[in-house]
């Protein structure tokens, strides 16, 4: 869950309330109705804060069922490690979608060095290449162990 929650973490640093701190005056020049790029930015910025929070969501279910199952003194079978695996690597598509969004839409001040929008793009694009939220096989092993099929890796 490491990677995951370092997903989350970029994401989550890339939404409105940090997104309005390092674009001053970008926004509220945008707004007036008659500029449909500022609908657009906002609506970008809506479907960004609305993948990051499904992420979390799901990050939340699945550690309080694992926690849960653990405090029970039992283990995770391997639907639930399978699911909770593939719910990683979709968080990590969900992030990364995010950010890349957010960072499209930061200008071409956001190509800078120095600038926040750079950094947490830069780091989202490290993570999410971590070969434990990679997608595909994150998804191949759920398909597996969801027909009953050996999950074909060491990574659940």
């Amino acid at each position: 869950t490491r990677p995951s929650a370092i997903l989350l973490s970029c994401a989550w640093r890339l939404t409105i309330d940090s997104f309005a701190g390092w674009t001053p005056g970008f926004v509220k020049l945008l707004l007036p109705p008659r500029q449909s790029r500022g609908n657009s930015l906002l609506i970008s910025i809506a479907e960004s804060a609305a993948e990051i929070e499904c992420a979390r969501m799901l990050m939340e279910r699945d550690l309080a069922e694992a926690m849960a199952t653990v405090r029970s003194g039992k283990t995770l079978d391997i639907k639930m490690r399978a699911r909770n695996r593939r719910d990683q690597a979709y968080m990590g598509r969900l992030c990364r979608r995010a950010v890349d969004r957010l960072f499209a839409v930061a200008g071409s001040q956001g190509n800078f060095d120095s600038h926040v929008a750079q950094r947490n793009f830069r780091d989202m694009v490290a993570v999410s290449t971590h070969v434990a939220v990679a997608w595909e096989i994150s998804g191949a092993t759920y398909g597996r162990v969801a027909f009953g099929l050996d999950p074909a890796t060491f990574l659940i």
